[in-house]
């Protein structure tokens, strides 16, 4: 078999030149499951972004924020989620992109922010 037949035949074949399709990572399954169960939504993964939140130079989090599109949601149409561990376990944070959070670096500041709020609670109710 010549070169150029041989070319031809793999031309013949279109399935060895289709892209196979993109699995879904499975922790980004599980962020869409934490979106459906929080917020009652389906959702289509769009893209990861790695964030870095500097505070006071300190990394305050880093890690990636995967954004997902919301299907029928009445105030958002798109969502921020990543996994983080605490503790023993593992959790999800979602994020829904309604002012002032319009990026995933926003939504990274936000959750930080209320986790402040909620932990100096915690300390005031624990020292009264």
């Amino acid at each position: 078999m010549t070169q150029s037949s041989a070319s031809r035949a793999l031309l013949d074949e279109p399935f060895w030149f289709w892209p196979k399709p993109k699995r879904e990572h499975l922790a980004t399954l599980g962020t869409r499951a934490a979106i459906r169960a929080t917020h009652g939504r389906e959702s289509l993964h769009v893209e990861s972004i790695a964030v870095k939140e500097v505070f006071e130079d300190q990394t305050a989090w880093e890690g990636t924020v995967e954004v997902f599109d919301l299907v029928g949601h009445p105030q958002a149409k798109r969502a921020y989620a990543w996994r983080h561990r605490d503790g023993d376990e593992n959790k999800t944070v979602v994020v829904l992109q309604i002012p002032p959070v319009d990026s995933p670096q926003s939504a990274v500041k936000v959750a930080i922010a209320k986790q402040s709020t909620r932990q100096i609670s915690i300390d005031r109710n624990g020292a009264a």
